[in-house]
């Protein structure tokens, strides 16, 4: 891992995230890019006159690069000595899109890793209910975590991957044992299934055939109260990381199956880290 981009829009939760990619970026020797996404032109009608009055973009830029340098100053006073010191690249730009914008910043710069900010709490319901963070997810072509507010980073322990089992996912894998092994973590594949089959031994034999890690597992669950299942066993693992891997067009709902209300997921502190499918 060599460069991660943190997304901020100046929040309590972004600034949360930024603070969790910092520890990250000095774990893995990585490079940080803080960067921000506006509107370029923001505009009010007056019904009166029909006239449109525009905020001045050269003062936007200016305020906004202020708050980059804020972020950025608070990151490198929390620094940990005696390891790895990241660069830190401050970047605003305008658009319309935040998907698309991040998509095409991510393929520039050859990015390894998203993080963003989610709402304390409500980690897995903000990935289905948010519309920035849906066109994050459809569009990012690498792995994106969501923080949820109060988390503070640690040494992975344990990750948590959410499988459907309907492809082998070998990329996926392999991103997830290189994260795990510079801590010693283990994985464990969640799959749930109405089926009593051999699904799951299969796909760890296959899966061990091309990556050495110790450390991996598969456990399954009945098919159905997935969210609640998931969550609670996450936090009975004492999981660091929530894996799973989102489809374009395939909505997220489809992991929650079961679930009687959205409400199953307010507990969630966990954050989760979504592969493109």
């Amino acid at each position: 891992m060599k460069k991660i981009l943190v997304l901020t829009d100046f929040s309590k939760k972004a600034e949360n995230a930024a603070l969790y990619a910092l520890r990250m970026a000095q774990h893995f020797n990585a490079d940080l890019i803080l960067y921000h996404s506006f509107e370029k032109v923001r505009a009010l009608n007056v019904p009166e006159s029909g006239a449109w009055l525009y905020e001045d973009f050269t003062t936007m830029v200016d305020e906004n690069m202020d708050e980059l340098k804020k972020l950025q100053f608070n990151l490198q006073q929390h620094l940990e000595p005696r390891t790895y010191i990241p660069s830190i690249t401050l970047l605003d730009e305008a658009g319309y899109n935040l998907g698309l914008n991040v998509k095409q910043l991510a393929v520039n710069e050859n990015i390894d890793l998203i993080i963003t900010g989610s709402k304390s709490g409500n980690t897995l319901s903000h990935l289905i209910n948010g519309s920035d963070t849906g066109n994050i997810m459809d569009d990012a072509p690498c792995p994106v975590i969501f923080v949820p507010q109060n988390f503070r980073y640690h040494r992975l322990k344990t990750i948590v991957f959410a499988n459907d089992l309907v492809a082998d996912y070998k990329d996926v894998t392999r991103f997830l044992t290189r994260l795990a092994n510079d801590d010693g973590a283990q994985i464990i594949v969640t799959h749930f299934t109405d089926k009593n089959d051999m699904v799951a031994d299969s796909y760890l034999a296959k899966t061990k055939e091309h990556i050495n890690y110790s450390k991996l597992s598969v456990i399954t669950f009945p098919r159905k109260n997935i969210a609640r299942q998931l969550n609670e066993f996450a936090e009975d693992v004492n999981a660091s990381l929530i894996a799973m891997v989102h489809h374009k067009h395939y909505l997220m709902e489809e992991l929650l199956i079961g679930s009687k209300s959205k409400s199953v997921l307010k507990d969630n502190n966990i954050p989760v880290l979504v592969f493109p499918g």
